[in-house]
């Protein structure tokens, strides 16, 4: 039995960003509201600052700022950033977080384009105007994808309306800023789209992997001697979980010990379980809560490293290394080393290559002495 077996029906819906599962979808709409938090905040200063820059320049332009304007900036805008504000400090409040999203992408977007529009009377100004509004909404604000286009579609609309009831522009100069905007919409739309996928993939990665983690022990994957994963969690579970496309990079490090025979005839040792024990802490204490250690063969770990350049797994494993050359095994006289090889696993690319390059580079090392780590 797979321990992903229990998320049937957790297919994500590519077209709409959502998944099949119910309870799924919530999980994910709570962490993205918690994941977007920051980011929110962000956005409220910075578009803060841009609001006083365009102020600030219309003043130094000598143009004379309507108290409409100025006060409808004031009465609108000031409410709803304190009004997100609020909403992000408690998660309780996560629900009501995309609705002021898109209220406010929506409300300041068109004001902006307005801003635009009566004051600087410029197509370029204008255009830019309206591919801020997509910047913020896709970029700067995470709105869901779908959220994200509604509001962006209805700042786009109601400045239709306006070009062409309120204040007309010439033919030209509309076909020229529906074009650049029309350009800048779809552009910035599908970048939204591929980033909130990619987020949807990796929330649905996590949570498979909590899961069968969760299972581990009831399903027999946990080494007894280190508390690692074992070959049949290998085997079983992590190369479904990883199969390809993903939406993380993983490093992947095979851990030799060297001359285990040896060591063991020397020092008289029934077995291996205590030096293996021992060197299972040294690898526990130097690695990342989300990095996978597996222990799939008696002399020999794998470690699958989340998101983390290949240099930056080289510096982690060579520490490793001299932290276990210098520490002195209970039982054992001379020092305990191992030999490793890393490889990098991309979004495409499978996991048995993987391991079997990481394998033959640990082989390599071993043949050449030991004590090493090669990349």
């Amino acid at each position: 039995m797979h321990a992903t077996n229990k998320f049937e029906g957790a297919k994500l819906n590519p077209l709409f960003l959502t998944f099949r599962n119910n309870n799924l979808e919530s999980s994910f709409g709570e962490y993205f509201g918690r994941y977007c938090r920051p980011f929110v905040r962000y956005g409220i200063v910075i578009s803060l600052c841009i609001w006083c820059f365009a102020l600030l320049q219309l003043w130094l332009a000598d143009q004379a700022l309507p108290e409409g304007l100025v006060f409808s900036i004031a009465a609108i805008v000031i409410p709803l950033y304190l009004t997100l504000w609020w909403l992000t400090l408690s998660e309780k409040h996560w629900r009501y977080i995309q609705i002021f999203l898109v209220l406010t992408s929506t409300v300041i977007g068109f004001q902006t384009f307005y801003l635009a529009t009566t004051r600087f009377e410029n197509t370029v100004l204008t255009t830019a105007s309206l591919l801020f509004t997509c910047i913020f909404t896709f970029q700067v604000f995470p709105i869901r994808f779908l959220a994200a286009c509604f509001s962006t579609l209805m700042v786009y609309f109601m400045a239709t309306v306006f070009l062409l009831l309120v204040q007309p522009y010439p033919h030209q100069d509309l076909l020229c800023i529906y074009l650049s905007a029309g350009t800048g919409w779809l552009a910035l739309a599908y970048s939204a789209y591929i980033r909130n996928l990619n987020e949807s993939r990796a929330f649905l990665l996590k949570q498979k992997v909590t899961s069968a983690n969760a299972s581990a022990e009831v399903e027999g994957y946990i080494d007894h001697v280190t508390q690692f994963f074992n070959q049949r969690y290998l085997t079983e579970t992590i190369k479904e979980l990883l199969s390809p496309p993903i939406s993380s990079t993983f490093a992947v490090v095979i851990i030799d010990i060297d001359h285990m025979n040896k060591i063991m005839d020397k020092n008289k040792l029934p077995n291996s379980d205590r030096l293996v024990m021992e060197l299972s802490g040294l690898v526990r204490d130097s690695i990342r809560q989300a990095d996978i250690p597996v222990r799939h063969h008696p002399e020999k770990f794998t470690l699958l490293m989340k998101d983390i350049s290949l240099d930056d797994a080289h510096t982690v494993i060579e520490r490793m290394r001299v932290k276990t050359a210098n520490h002195r095994f209970s039982g054992v006289k001379e020092p305990v080393t191992f030999s490793a090889g890393i490889s990098l696993m991309g979004h495409n690319d499978l996991i048995g290559v993987a391991l079997q390059q990481s394998t033959l580079k640990a082989d390599k090392a071993k043949a050449s002495g030991g004590n090493r780590v090669l990349i």
